[in-house]
């Protein structure tokens, strides 16, 4: 999936949003790790869903919007500058 998002990106000239969903659930802390390292060298914009917030590597780093969704309302949970 990066690979592909990096060469629709290429050929468009900027990076499609890309959407990953509840995909921290199915890795290791390790994986987690490398998975934010690579969606942050790769530029553009990533939105991951997520159950456990504490599965996501560097949520509260700045630059990160959190969302939360309650009682079928979304909530701006946090936005580091």
């Amino acid at each position: 999936m990066l690979a592909e998002r990096e060469a629709i990106g290429e050929r468009r000239g900027e990076r499609p949003l890309a959407l990953l969903d509840d995909v921290m659930s199915e890795l290791d802390a390790a994986r987690r790790g490398r998975l934010v390292e690579l969606i942050r060298a790769g530029g553009g914009q990533t939105l991951i869903s997520t159950t456990e917030v504490d599965h996501v590597p560097g949520a509260a780093d700045a630059g990160v919007t959190r969302i939360a969704v309650a009682g079928g309302s979304l909530l701006q949970e946090a936005a580091a500058a």
